[in-house]
Protein backbone atom coordinates (compact mmCIF):
# COMPACT_ATOMS: atom_id res chain seq x y z
CA UNK A 1 0.00 0.00 0.00
CA UNK A 2 1.14 3.43 -0.60
CA UNK A 3 1.64 5.62 2.43
CA UNK A 4 3.05 9.26 2.07
CA UNK A 5 5.06 11.20 4.40
CA UNK A 6 3.67 13.60 6.93
CA UNK A 7 3.82 16.56 6.50
CA UNK A 8 2.94 19.46 9.34
CA UNK A 9 2.75 22.61 7.46
CA UNK A 10 -1.08 23.98 7.12
CA UNK A 11 -2.24 25.28 3.53
CA UNK A 12 -3.64 28.86 3.13
CA UNK A 13 -6.98 27.54 1.89
CA UNK A 14 -8.46 24.13 1.09
CA UNK A 15 -11.10 22.47 -0.17
CA UNK A 16 -9.90 19.16 0.92
CA UNK A 17 -7.94 18.37 3.94
CA UNK A 18 -7.21 15.83 5.97
CA UNK A 19 -8.53 17.47 8.88
CA UNK A 20 -12.07 16.39 7.93
CA UNK A 21 -11.49 13.21 6.54
CA UNK A 22 -13.27 11.36 9.73
CA UNK A 23 -16.03 9.91 7.60
CA UNK A 24 -16.03 9.11 3.94
CA UNK A 25 -18.29 10.63 1.27
CA UNK A 26 -20.72 8.73 -0.93
CA UNK A 27 -18.63 5.87 -3.19
CA UNK A 28 -19.00 6.44 -7.13
CA UNK A 29 -21.08 3.00 -6.58
CA UNK A 30 -22.70 1.18 -3.63
CA UNK A 31 -22.13 -2.42 -4.21
CA UNK A 32 -24.78 -4.45 -2.88
CA UNK A 33 -25.11 -5.60 0.68
CA UNK A 34 -24.05 -9.28 1.34
CA UNK A 35 -22.50 -11.25 3.81
CA UNK A 36 -18.70 -10.98 2.50
CA UNK A 37 -17.42 -9.81 -0.19
CA UNK A 38 -15.66 -12.10 -2.68
CA UNK A 39 -13.49 -11.95 -5.43
CA UNK A 40 -15.56 -12.42 -7.91
CA UNK A 41 -17.91 -9.34 -6.67
CA UNK A 42 -14.67 -7.30 -6.01
CA UNK A 43 -13.71 -7.48 -9.98
CA UNK A 44 -17.35 -6.29 -10.86
CA UNK A 45 -17.22 -3.34 -8.44
CA UNK A 46 -13.67 -2.68 -9.71
CA UNK A 47 -14.94 -2.78 -12.68
CA UNK A 48 -17.64 -0.60 -12.37
CA UNK A 49 -16.15 2.12 -11.36
CA UNK A 50 -13.20 2.05 -13.85
CA UNK A 51 -16.70 1.97 -16.59
CA UNK A 52 -17.64 5.29 -14.13
CA UNK A 53 -14.61 7.14 -14.63
CA UNK A 54 -14.04 6.24 -18.13
CA UNK A 55 -17.36 7.38 -19.57
CA UNK A 56 -16.88 10.74 -20.55
CA UNK A 57 -13.63 10.22 -22.46
CA UNK A 58 -15.03 11.55 -25.89
CA UNK A 59 -12.96 14.60 -26.91
CA UNK A 60 -15.21 17.35 -26.62
CA UNK A 61 -15.85 20.37 -29.27
CA UNK A 62 -13.50 22.87 -27.85
CA UNK A 63 -10.17 23.72 -29.78
CA UNK A 64 -7.54 22.45 -27.64
CA UNK A 65 -5.74 25.86 -28.26
CA UNK A 66 -8.31 28.10 -26.87
CA UNK A 67 -8.30 25.31 -23.28
CA UNK A 68 -4.38 25.32 -23.05
CA UNK A 69 -4.74 29.20 -23.48
CA UNK A 70 -6.73 29.68 -20.87
CA UNK A 71 -4.51 28.05 -18.76
CA UNK A 72 -1.31 30.00 -19.90
CA UNK A 73 -3.09 33.24 -19.35
CA UNK A 74 -3.63 32.32 -15.85
CA UNK A 75 -0.02 30.85 -15.35
CA UNK A 76 1.41 34.03 -16.91
CA UNK A 77 -0.56 35.99 -14.55
CA UNK A 78 -2.79 37.70 -17.47
CA UNK A 79 -6.00 36.67 -16.24
CA UNK A 80 -7.81 35.86 -12.88
CA UNK A 81 -8.58 31.88 -12.10
CA UNK A 82 -11.96 31.33 -9.80
CA UNK A 83 -11.12 29.48 -6.56
CA UNK A 84 -13.05 28.20 -4.45
CA UNK A 85 -12.96 28.06 -0.79
CA UNK A 86 -14.91 26.47 2.32
CA UNK A 87 -12.64 27.34 4.84
CA UNK A 88 -12.85 30.45 7.99
CA UNK A 89 -9.22 31.12 9.23
CA UNK A 90 -7.17 27.96 7.58
CA UNK A 91 -9.73 25.32 9.09
CA UNK A 92 -12.28 23.45 7.21
CA UNK A 93 -16.16 22.88 8.58
CA UNK A 94 -17.28 19.59 7.41
CA UNK A 95 -18.21 20.42 4.11
CA UNK A 96 -19.95 23.97 3.91
CA UNK A 97 -20.86 25.32 1.02
CA UNK A 98 -18.01 26.84 -0.88
CA UNK A 99 -17.57 30.56 -1.89
CA UNK A 100 -16.08 31.70 -4.57
CA UNK A 101 -13.27 34.33 -5.21
CA UNK A 102 -11.33 35.31 -8.23
CA UNK A 103 -7.56 35.81 -7.65
CA UNK A 104 -4.58 36.23 -9.58
CA UNK A 105 -2.02 33.66 -9.52
CA UNK A 106 0.54 35.52 -7.46
CA UNK A 107 -2.37 36.58 -5.55
CA UNK A 108 -2.63 32.77 -5.07
CA UNK A 109 0.93 32.33 -4.48
CA UNK A 110 1.03 34.99 -1.25
CA UNK A 111 0.69 33.33 1.68
CA UNK A 112 1.11 36.22 3.74
CA UNK A 113 3.14 39.83 3.86
CA UNK A 114 6.09 37.46 4.76
CA UNK A 115 5.97 34.55 1.97
CA UNK A 116 5.34 34.14 -1.11
CA UNK A 117 4.95 30.35 -2.10
CA UNK A 118 7.02 29.16 -5.00
CA UNK A 119 5.73 26.64 -7.40
CA UNK A 120 7.91 23.80 -7.14
CA UNK A 121 6.80 21.41 -10.13
CA UNK A 122 3.37 20.94 -12.37
CA UNK A 123 1.10 17.49 -14.08
CA UNK A 124 -1.03 17.35 -16.71
CA UNK A 125 -4.27 14.89 -16.08
CA UNK A 126 -7.44 13.74 -17.01
CA UNK A 127 -8.57 13.46 -13.29
CA UNK A 128 -12.45 12.90 -14.33
CA UNK A 129 -11.73 11.43 -18.00
CA UNK A 130 -14.12 14.15 -19.10
CA UNK A 131 -11.87 14.47 -22.28
CA UNK A 132 -10.12 17.86 -20.98
CA UNK A 133 -7.10 17.69 -18.41
CA UNK A 134 -6.97 19.62 -15.67
CA UNK A 135 -3.45 21.05 -14.50
CA UNK A 136 -1.96 20.31 -11.28
CA UNK A 137 0.46 22.39 -9.23
CA UNK A 138 2.73 21.98 -6.44
CA UNK A 139 4.01 24.43 -4.05
CA UNK A 140 7.33 24.48 -2.71
CA UNK A 141 7.89 21.81 0.15
CA UNK A 142 4.84 20.47 -1.26
CA UNK A 143 2.42 22.45 1.41
CA UNK A 144 -0.39 22.20 -1.39
CA UNK A 145 -1.50 21.15 -4.56
CA UNK A 146 -3.86 23.18 -6.46
CA UNK A 147 -6.09 21.48 -9.10
CA UNK A 148 -7.09 24.19 -12.27
CA UNK A 149 -9.73 23.35 -14.54
CA UNK A 150 -11.43 24.50 -17.55
CA UNK A 151 -15.31 24.66 -17.84
CA UNK A 152 -17.55 26.91 -19.61
CA UNK A 153 -14.44 29.66 -20.38
CA UNK A 154 -13.89 29.60 -17.19
CA UNK A 155 -10.39 28.35 -15.16
CA UNK A 156 -10.93 26.63 -11.49
CA UNK A 157 -9.35 26.19 -8.70
CA UNK A 158 -9.58 23.94 -5.75
CA UNK A 159 -6.74 23.41 -3.28
CA UNK A 160 -5.84 20.49 -1.79
CA UNK A 161 -3.43 20.36 1.37
CA UNK A 162 -0.21 18.42 1.95
CA UNK A 163 -2.63 15.24 2.73
CA UNK A 164 -5.77 15.56 0.95
CA UNK A 165 -3.92 14.70 -2.25
CA UNK A 166 -0.60 12.24 -2.62
CA UNK A 167 -0.12 9.49 -4.94
CA UNK A 168 -1.80 10.88 -8.21
CA UNK A 169 -2.34 7.70 -10.65
CA UNK A 170 -2.57 8.51 -14.60
CA UNK A 171 -6.18 7.69 -14.58
CA UNK A 172 -7.46 10.73 -12.11
CA UNK A 173 -8.00 8.51 -9.22
CA UNK A 174 -5.66 9.48 -5.52
CA UNK A 175 -4.51 8.73 -2.59
CA UNK A 176 -5.03 10.87 0.59
CA UNK A 177 -3.94 10.10 4.12
CA UNK A 178 -5.49 11.07 7.28
CA UNK A 179 -1.83 10.29 9.17
CA UNK A 180 -0.06 6.73 10.01
CA UNK A 181 -3.92 5.51 10.89
CA UNK A 182 -5.66 6.40 7.97
CA UNK A 183 -5.63 5.58 4.19
CA UNK A 184 -7.78 7.15 1.53
CA UNK A 185 -8.39 6.27 -2.75
CA UNK A 186 -10.42 9.11 -4.04
CA UNK A 187 -11.99 10.31 -7.33
CA UNK A 188 -12.87 14.16 -8.39
CA UNK A 189 -16.08 14.75 -9.76
CA UNK A 190 -17.11 17.55 -11.09
CA UNK A 191 -20.55 19.35 -11.45
CA UNK A 192 -20.76 22.48 -13.16
CA UNK A 193 -17.90 24.67 -11.18
CA UNK A 194 -18.20 22.45 -7.89
CA UNK A 195 -15.92 19.62 -7.29
CA UNK A 196 -16.90 16.91 -4.74
CA UNK A 197 -14.66 13.68 -3.67
CA UNK A 198 -15.70 10.24 -3.95
CA UNK A 199 -14.32 7.80 -1.63
CA UNK A 200 -13.73 4.66 -3.42
CA UNK A 201 -11.89 2.65 -1.05
CA UNK A 202 -10.09 3.41 2.64
CA UNK A 203 -8.70 1.93 5.84
CA UNK A 204 -8.63 2.99 9.51
CA UNK A 205 -7.63 2.27 12.72
CA UNK A 206 -9.99 1.36 15.12
CA UNK A 207 -9.99 3.25 18.22
CA UNK A 208 -12.67 1.07 20.11
CA UNK A 209 -10.99 -2.32 18.94
CA UNK A 210 -7.23 -2.25 20.42
CA UNK A 211 -6.80 -0.20 17.03
CA UNK A 212 -7.13 -2.95 15.11
CA UNK A 213 -7.29 -1.36 10.97
CA UNK A 214 -10.54 -2.27 9.12
CA UNK A 215 -10.86 -1.77 5.51
CA UNK A 216 -13.46 -0.90 3.43
CA UNK A 217 -14.51 -0.61 -0.45
CA UNK A 218 -17.23 2.30 -0.64
CA UNK A 219 -18.91 1.24 2.69
CA UNK A 220 -18.36 -2.30 2.88
CA UNK A 221 -16.17 -3.81 5.51
CA UNK A 222 -13.62 -6.16 3.18
CA UNK A 223 -10.44 -8.08 3.93
CA UNK A 224 -6.93 -6.60 3.72
CA UNK A 225 -6.21 -8.99 0.82
CA UNK A 226 -9.65 -7.82 -0.72
CA UNK A 227 -8.49 -4.28 -0.42
CA UNK A 228 -5.08 -5.01 -2.19
CA UNK A 229 -7.01 -6.46 -4.66
CA UNK A 230 -8.65 -3.81 -5.17
CA UNK A 231 -5.68 -0.89 -4.82
CA UNK A 232 -3.75 -2.55 -7.44
CA UNK A 233 -7.07 -2.45 -9.76
CA UNK A 234 -7.13 0.97 -9.27
CA UNK A 235 -3.64 1.93 -10.01
CA UNK A 236 -1.33 1.74 -13.11
CA UNK A 237 2.30 1.10 -12.29
CA UNK A 238 3.06 4.67 -12.45
CA UNK A 239 1.84 7.88 -11.52
CA UNK A 240 1.20 10.83 -12.92
CA UNK A 241 3.83 12.62 -14.86
CA UNK A 242 5.56 15.38 -12.41
CA UNK A 243 7.57 18.18 -14.90
CA UNK A 244 9.74 20.65 -12.56
CA UNK A 245 8.57 24.24 -12.82
CA UNK A 246 9.92 27.02 -14.08
CA UNK A 247 8.58 29.57 -16.34
CA UNK A 248 10.66 28.38 -19.27
CA UNK A 249 9.47 24.45 -18.78
CA UNK A 250 6.03 25.58 -18.58
CA UNK A 251 5.95 27.45 -21.57
CA UNK A 252 8.09 24.47 -23.19
CA UNK A 253 6.43 22.01 -21.89
CA UNK A 254 2.39 22.26 -21.02
CA UNK A 255 1.44 21.59 -24.39
CA UNK A 256 4.03 18.05 -24.56
CA UNK A 257 2.18 16.95 -21.52
CA UNK A 258 -1.44 18.00 -22.88
CA UNK A 259 -1.21 16.58 -25.86
CA UNK A 260 0.15 13.03 -24.45
CA UNK A 261 -2.39 12.93 -22.17
CA UNK A 262 -4.84 12.96 -24.80
CA UNK A 263 -2.92 10.31 -26.60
Amino acid sequence: MRESAVFTKTTPSCVADSRIFTKTTPPLRRHPSKEGMGFVSLIILTAMILALSGCHTSIPDIPDNEIMDSFLRVMNNEVPFIHFTNHENGLIYEWSPPQRESMYLSEYLEFDEDHVFEIRRFAVVDMDKDGIPELIIESENYVWRLVLRYSDGEVYGYTFSYRGMNWIDKSGVFTASGGASRLYIFKLQFLDDLCDIATLAHYKDDYNNDYERIFFIGDEQVTEEEFEVFESEMFEVDGVEWIEYTQESFKRDFAKAWRKVLE
